[in-house]
């Protein structure tokens, strides 16, 4: 669960909130990294996809 003293980052969502938060942070770090596999946050971004694609399942 994303709380006070986890990263919002990183963590299992559980609710919609959470979910709609990590959302507008996943979309923002796929504008900055674009399709750079060597982009220092392109681990993230696949990381956070696929905390936000086990969430929609």
């Amino acid at each position: 669960m994303c709380g006070p003293t986890s990263s919002p980052l990183l963590c299992v969502l559980r609710t919609e909130e959470e979910y709609q938060r990590l959302v507008v942070v996943l979309d923002s770090l796929v504008d900055r990294v674009g399709d750079d596999e060597f982009h220092p946050l392109a681990s993230l971004v696949d990381v956070q996809g696929a905390l936000v694609e086990r969430y929609e399942r």
